[in-house]
């Protein structure tokens, strides 16, 4: 009985060029903080006023406008804005200026970074955000780099945490390590700082580059007799299509006239996560022979429109000729 081995192989490379299309509105305000405040509160305490003016296109001062706050933790989660103390009800005074202070006294708030959103509640394109960092004493914080996201493979800004004592000063020349977990909690590679020493400011610092995307935690540990631990998260984005990788029918062994298995591919981007956009991608299938001629013949479908998994599938029925055959698997307008 004749037969013959079919390989399926397949590559699919091109380059891809991404579009950054920004949009900007014309509007007749602008705000700006005009406090001189350190920016940082004790745990317990209410911090400084912050003080944000609102001036119109020209610069001169708007009185009587109201604004809108938000706020957000470390964590990158909203906290209730119960916690901020906004004078006259957010609206403007005669110097166009609105005061707002955060409760740091509230149980809602925890030590680390926080980020105070405002924009003008008829105009909510006019926005300012202000970090404001809630210090405690004898704990470890984060300082920079909450609510990052960023591509796959792109290095993400610096992630800072500070040690204070029981006095509020910093602690100094303690080791420090890190860890990268994704949201099932298994550790990752992608950090470039696995440990470091506190400075003199009891700073210490990280960065992550990951090639998997999806939603990590960043935790520091410090060595010390105590367990202190401090952590935030950050959102890591996948890469348009590019690549397809096999997900059934990659071997088979086929009799001459039999019709094979389906072969079954999924799209990925470049480090093989799961694409920005999987569904309503065209791909063209093509068999290349044994003499090295490449045709569509013997294939049941050869062109195919990827599903909401992202998944394509074709079928081969093998010819007389014996051979190995080769399946091609194509975005079309690419190599």
């Amino acid at each position: 009985m004749r037969h013959f081995q079919l390989q399926i192989k397949f590559y699919i490379q091109f380059s891809l060029l991404l579009a950054m299309v920004s949009y900007s509105g014309f509007s007749f305000a602008t705000l700006t903080r005009v406090d001189s405040t350190s920016g940082t509160v004790l745990k317990g305490a209410m911090s400084e006023f912050l003080m944000i003016r609102v001036n119109d296109a020209q610069g001169g001062i708007r009185a009587g406008v109201k604004l809108g706050f938000s706020l957000t933790n470390t964590a990158c989660e909203a906290v209730n804005v119960a916690v901020l103390d906004v004078l006259d009800g957010g609206v403007s005074d005669a110097q166009g200026i609105v005061h707002v202070r955060l409760n740091a006294a509230s149980p809602l708030v925890t030590a680390g970074i926080h980020t105070v959103d405002a924009w003008i509640a008829d105009e909510p394109a006019v926005r300012l955000t202000i970090p404001l960092i809630v210090e405690q004493h004898n704990s470890l914080f984060v300082t920079q780099g909450q609510c990052q996201t960023v591509n796959v493979g792109q290095t993400a800004q610096p992630i800072i945490f500070r040690f204070l004592d029981n006095g509020g000063l910093p602690r100094t020349l303690i080791d420090v390590r890190f860890e990268l977990h994704d949201s099932n909690g298994t550790v990752g590679d992608g950090l470039l700082i696995v440990s470091g020493t506190t400075n003199e400011q009891g700073q210490v610092q990280t960065l992550v580059s990951t090639t998997r995307a999806g939603k990590w935690t960043v935790s520091a540990h410090a060595r010390t007799a105590l367990d202190f631990t401090a952590s935030l998260g950050i959102t890591v984005l996948p890469m348009e299509a590019s690549v397809l990788a096999p997900v059934a029918g990659e071997q088979q062994s086929l009799n001459a006239g039999r019709l094979s298995e389906p072969f079954i591919f999924v799209l990925q981007d470049v480090f093989g996560n799961v694409p920005i956009t999987q569904e309503g991608q065209t791909v063209h299938f093509s068999v290349v022979t044994p003499s090295g001629i490449t045709t569509t013949t013997g294939l049941t479908r050869t062109t195919a429109i990827s599903n909401a998994q992202g998944q394509v599938s074709t079928q081969f029925t093998a010819p007389d000729v014996l051979g190995t055959y080769r399946i091609q698997a194509n975005l079309p307008n690419r190599p």
